[in-house]
């Protein structure tokens, strides 16, 4: 783009646009099947995104410049619209191959814009699973409560998806709140003119009323953390963090509750059917052929799985361990703000929908330094385990569903240190017993499997080490302590730490191959 004309990037010699609607309706029509299609965004100093396939540009400019296309609308791209449906949302159908129909509303004329099934990995993609409508079409009363919900998930979106900080929503709400007053005086401008017949059928007082206490929702909804914070709870089901308090010093760590966060997770549409679903398919896929390993209930590991056998129809569980460093990774400080993630996932749910980012939730954050800490370990994972073994023990209940839904542990994933660190094994790889699966040494490692044997750990064996561990306090076939999730049902350092392939293969072995 240069001053007012807008110039075509695919193009060796191209001529220059005078509106962006004739630029858009020349790449829909003469690069859409283009292999080697690269556009880069320049509309505004925000944008600069690449995109690789037009249905990826095109989803951009719908989202973010739709008004400078307003007239090639009707001639280029195609509508589906739908009577049965007209909240603001995604439509989304499961097909047994699990392809997507992302269909996005247009506001502004109430017509679905269909979409495509191709994505760049530029664009952002919502899935209904994990979103709610904005706007209601019903024939319910829109009243003030209904208003001061939306706004305040307009608020959230800014604050948690946007980023936005609490100073910019504050400076957001004020303006509102002048805008909303703009409108009311326009309104008594308007009826001041009337004649009396006009003025009797527009009470202005009544507007006025109307307005103002529109203007102190909104104002109310910003007005501090506390009065968002409440909203949250009253509209959106927001949990608190629980604060797990380490010390007298005031030094904590937070766990998010867990069946709470199930229960809000499992509410949204089609989650349970999802998850019944899958179940049945891959239960039925596995008896047609015996050899198949499709899901932990596959293996030999889910036949000890006490929650399991207690009762064969809960949902797995699996829980994911990381640190992260919120500040410069090679700084002098990238330790000091280090934390410990744990994160929770339904571990029958569509492999398609279990990859997504939304289907991961937070159950626990804590500073890493502070469990470095035996007696802030033990108080930390205790009050996790206790929260974790009620899920198991208690199961759940939904208004949505008969009967009380049971869950199941089965795996905690991490890297490597993660694991043993975790597991109670040693946390250094190069010297003695590194493996947490089999006691082979660090002096044998190098040997090839063919030319060597060594055991496989066991319950039994890792017992018997503890115990000795236990006495001696020395480690033992690199096992130096009780594992911090010893007390979780289900739970065994043996066959509940798998090994990530991410971090040993991709990151491993991968490595040393493409290097050499």
């Amino acid at each position: 783009m240069s001053g007012n004309c807008y110039f075509c990037q695919l193009c060796i010699n191209a001529p220059a646009y005078c509106s962006f609607d004739s630029l858009y309706t020349h790449i829909n029509l003469g690069h859409g099947n283009d292999p080697s299609f690269k556009f880069r965004c320049e509309l505004t100093p925000l944008c600069g995104s690449i995109y690789r396939t037009l249905p990826s540009y095109k989803s951009h400019i719908y989202k973010n410049h739709r008004e400078l296309i307003v007239k090639s609308l009707d001639t280029v791209d195609t509508f589906s619209t739908s009577n049965d449906d007209s909240n603001n949302n995604f439509a989304l159908s499961y097909a047994d191959d699990y392809e997507f129909d992302h269909e996005r509303t247009n506001n502004d004329n109430n017509e679905n814009l269909q979409s495509t099934n191709e994505y760049d990995e530029e664009m952002e993609v919502d899935y209904p699973l994990f979103t709610k409508a904005i706007l209601e079409h019903d024939d319910a009363p829109f009243d003030m409560r209904k208003f001061q919900k939306y706004y305040t998930g307009f608020l959230l979106e800014l604050r948690e998806q946007h980023l936005l900080s609490q100073n910019i929503i504050r400076s957001v709400t004020s303006n509102f709140s002048i805008l909303f007053n703009i409108v009311l005086k326009i309104i008594k401008s308007t009826g001041s003119g009337a004649n009396s017949a006009t003025t009797a059928a527009v009470p202005i007082i009544k507007v006025e009323g109307i307005i103002n206490q529109i203007i102190r929702t909104i104002e109310d909804a910003a007005k501090n953390e506390y009065q968002f914070i409440k909203s949250c709870k009253e509209f959106f089901q927001y949990e608190k963090p629980h604060k797990i308090e380490l010390n007298e010093s005031g030094d904590c760590g937070y766990i998010i509750p867990i069946k709470k966060s199930i229960q809000n997770f499992l509410n949204k549409p089609d989650v349970i059917d999802l998850l019944v679903k899958n179940i049945n398919e891959t239960i039925l896929t596995t008896k047609k052929d015996k050899d198949l390993l499709l899901t932990y209930r596959d293996g030999t590991a889910a036949a000890t799985n006490k929650s399991l056998e207690k009762n064969i129809n809960s949902f797995l569980l699996q829980l994911y361990s990381d640190d992260v460093s919120v500040t410069n990774p090679i700084g002098p400080k990238k330790d000091e703000k280090k934390l410990s993630l744990f994160y929770y996932i339904l571990d029958d749910l569509p492999p398609i929908i279990r990859s997504l980012l939304n289907s991961i939730s937070l159950f626990g954050i804590c500073l890493s330094k502070l469990l470095t800490n035996p007696s802030h370990r033990r108080i930390y994972f205790e009050a996790m385990i206790n929260d974790l073994n009620e899920l198991q023990t208690q199961g759940l209940t939904l208004s949505t569903v008969t009967g009380r839904l049971h869950f199941a542990f089965n795996l905690l994933a991490a890297d490597n240190l993660a694991a043993n660190d975790l597991g109670g094994f040693q946390k250094n790889f190069n010297n003695g017993y590194f493996c947490r699966m089999c006691n082979i040494s660090y002096t044998y490692k190098s040997i090839p499997l063919t030319d060597i044997s060594f055991l496989l750990r066991s319950e039994k064996s890792y017992e018997n080490y503890l115990n000795q561990v236990l006495q001696s306090k020395n480690s033992i076939f690199g096992i130096t302590r009780h594992s911090d999730f010893s007390n979780l049902i289900a739970f065994h350092p043996i066959r509940s730490l798998p090994f990530d392939i991410m971090h040993d293969f991709s990151e491993g072995k991968l490595h040393e191959s493409t290097d050499a």
